[in-house]
């Protein structure tokens, strides 16, 4: 059975804490921007979506080479949900086929394709899950939501993200590990931080 799963980035915030855009953060000769979208380009997601909002010039020229479809939402400051809601809609309005959809990120720069791969693994398994990503104790994104999620996810809005669609259906989640997940860029600190753990290398 073919697996039609799409994949959104989200990268539309201006990274108030970190005082700079952290999605154009330089490691390894790529920006967590590209990072993140190359992972999702060499995983077997069937289509590649970014979110793009604060600073969008900028970052648009950065991607204007890779095979995603870019959209642009308006309403960024108003939070994560936004995103999220104007990701979904676009999918839906473009594509007829889909099974599931990832939520993803660009600021865990230990993010890639085989994580991406392992949430789609999980959901040919079972295919009514929803899929997240463990880490730290915890789950979060990238999360992996079967199509009967899409319309909650398409209504969300201001801060609330795909946690609050995760809470709702607990009882059809499963998780598989990311290792290092737990690693976001929030602050400079996180920065420095990571840049600590790996010295020099992903």
């Amino acid at each position: 059975m073919q697996h039609n799963v799409a994949l959104i980035i989200l990268a539309a915030g201006n990274s108030s804490r970190l005082g700079q855009p952290k999605q154009l953060k330089m490691h390894a000769g790529k920006t967590l921007l590209e990072h993140a979208l190359a992972a999702g380009v060499q995983s077997a997601c069937a289509s590649v979506y970014v979110v793009l909002g604060s600073a969008c010039e900028k970052m648009q020229e950065l991607i204007c080479a890779q095979p995603v479809t870019v959209i642009h939402n308006e309403s960024w400051e108003s939070g994560m949900g936004s995103s999220i809601s104007a990701g979904v809609q676009q999918l839906l309005s473009k594509e007829s086929g889909c099974d599931a959809i990832i939520i993803s990120t660009c600021d865990q720069p230990f993010l890639s394709s085989d994580i991406f791969n392992q949430l789609i693994e999980r959901h040919k398994e079972s295919p009514t899950k929803i899929v997240a990503s463990a880490y730290g104790g915890t789950f979060g994104v990238p999360v992996l939501f079967p199509m009967d999620c899409a319309d909650e996810l398409a209504q969300l809005s201001g801060n609330g993200g795909a946690k609050k669609v995760i809470m709702r259906h607990q009882d059809k989640l499963a998780t598989v590990p990311f290792p290092n997940g737990d690693c976001d860029i929030d602050t400079e600190a996180d920065w420095q931080a990571f840049l600590a753990q790996t010295s020099g290398s992903i």
